[in-house]
């Protein structure tokens, strides 16, 4: 991944976030969700920051942590 992919990637979940909190029921949902999560309600602005502060470095760190090549397998599901 590259730097310009994660800065449209961050810009589109946080679009994608303000346009589902527009209502009150979303709204109330994140609320919900956050205080059973983190036992506070986050705000959502501060939510989109800690997107924003996510480094390219840190991502590749977590996906070397999560990701291990040594157990992947695929499948291939047909109708015959």
């Amino acid at each position: 991944i590259t730097q310009q992919e994660l800065d449209h990637a961050k810009r589109f979940a946080i679009a994608q976030n303000r346009i589902n909190l527009e209502g009150s029921q979303p709204y109330m949902q994140w609320a919900g969700d956050s205080t059973l999560c983190y036992n506070t309600i986050i705000d959502p602005s501060d939510a989109h920051l800690n997107v924003q502060a996510v480094t390219l470095e840190q991502l590749h760190q977590v996906c070397h942590k999560v990701i291990n090549t040594d157990h992947m397998a695929s499948a291939l599901i047909t109708s015959e």
